[in-house]
């Protein structure tokens, strides 16, 4: 498990990120951080960003690249048809590979050391944005499992962040207007960007499980996010609350 000073440090300089190089090295830091094989971020519809089409930010070798889209693997890609319907991350072990050819894509994805085992965190946003973040990994498929149910959190979080500063970086983040959190919705989404769940703020604030989901109900249509992990990512960006201890 990537210990949590890293995964702060990844929101950080996603916050602080100014340029593309700036977000290349990220990659690499989560990549290092998680010890996967390969990140890919996907827009599938964003204003600006997806104006010619899907825009692709990924660590794949150029051979892989090229060959994905000379076989039109885009077309069987169980990943891209479960992320352009998901809201909720989910695990590649539990899609669809039955057909003869999606069999033989996993096979030649392998064979290019693309990892076969990954997780895609769907990120949705207001107007209908929509991206979508992966990682891959060669491991057995028992030690990602293991893996992936202690990261998951930080995941999250840094999908939603790495979409954040990808928009911000190629100029075409929409416009915020200024936000104001009163102290409470602040405390509830700094844990809540910690992976507590409701229940456990409630009990380190020593409030109702019933009153946390109306301060985070109330904080995420302050800051016009869709659900909660988007809040999180926005009040990050927004310097509203700070990245997990």
């Amino acid at each position: 498990m990537a210990d949590m000073k890293k995964a702060r440090d990844i929101l950080d300089h996603l916050a602080n990120a100014r340029n593309a190089k700036d977000m290349a090295v990220i990659y690499d830091e989560i990549r290092d951080a998680y010890g996967v094989d390969h990140l890919v971020y996907h827009a599938v519809n964003v204003k600006g960003l997806t104006r010619d089409g899907a825009f692709l930010r990924l660590t794949y070798p150029d051979e892989w690249i090229a060959r994905y889209y000379t076989k039109n693997y885009f077309e069987i890609d169980p990943v891209v048809e479960e992320g352009s319907r998901a809201f909720m991350p989910f695990n590649w072990a539990d899609l669809d590979w039955s057909s003869k050819r999606r069999r033989e894509f996993a096979e030649d994805a392998a064979g290019h050391s693309i990892g076969v085992s990954g997780l895609t965190v769907p990120v949705r946003g207001p107007n209908g944005q929509h991206a979508i973040f992966s990682v891959s990994t060669s491991r057995s498929e028992q030690e990602w499992q293991y893996q992936m149910r202690e990261n998951l959190p930080q995941l999250h979080n840094i999908a939603h962040a790495l979409h954040e500063a990808t928009a911000r970086v190629e100029g075409v983040l929409e416009k915020i207007e200024p936000v104001s959190l009163s102290g409470r919705e602040r405390d509830v989404l700094q844990w809540a960007s910690a992976g507590k769940t409701t229940e456990e703020i409630g009990d380190i604030l020593a409030i109702s499980e019933r009153t946390v989901r109306v301060y985070l109900d109330t904080s995420r249509h302050k800051l016009g996010a869709v659900n909660r992990t988007h809040a999180v990512a926005k009040a990050l960006t927004l310097g509203l609350i700070h990245p997990p201890d």
